[in-house]
């Protein structure tokens, strides 16, 4: 039985990526030399239409019996859902498959400790269904 969770949209990560795309924009614009700086400001505006092309692929969280599946863009990660050790709410910033900023922190192990931030719509019912599957997993800071 496959669970799909979509991820959660946020305006304030549209924006920011527009701003940072923006900003680099003006400063090619101001540039009139090929330089070095020139090419790398050219490959930063290029990165951010690129973001931008991936906003509109789906970002989506796959219950898939004892695997979450994280696809975003053309990015698969799968992760043992018996190997979570906890879950919990997540403000952080850094770049993640998810495209808003209430996220969820999830701390599983492989090899070493590894986590990653994910925001699923309906966040709830998200850690719900982990637990139901491992009932080890803390979710006391998810909910």
């Amino acid at each position: 039985m496959n669970k799909v969770y979509p991820s959660k949209k946020d305006i304030f990560i549209f924006i920011i990526i527009c701003l940072i795309v923006s900003l680099a924009s003006s400063i090619k614009a101001a540039m009139e030399s090929r330089t070095l700086l020139s090419w790398l400001i050219t490959l930063l505006i290029v990165m951010g239409w690129m973001a931008m092309f991936l906003l509109l692929f789906p970002v989506k969280y796959i219950i898939d019996g004892d695997n979450l599946l994280i696809c975003c863009g053309f990015q698969r990660k799968r992760i043992s859902i018996s190997q979570i050790i906890y879950v919990r709410r997540s403000h952080n910033l850094l770049a993640s498959p998810a495209l808003s900023v209430d996220r969820l922190e999830i701390v599983f192990k492989e090899k070493n400790t590894d986590s990653i931030l994910i925001s699923p719509r309906n966040r709830i019912d998200f850690v719900e269904d982990l637990k139901a599957i491992n009932p080890d997993i803390d979710i006391s800071k998810a909910l």
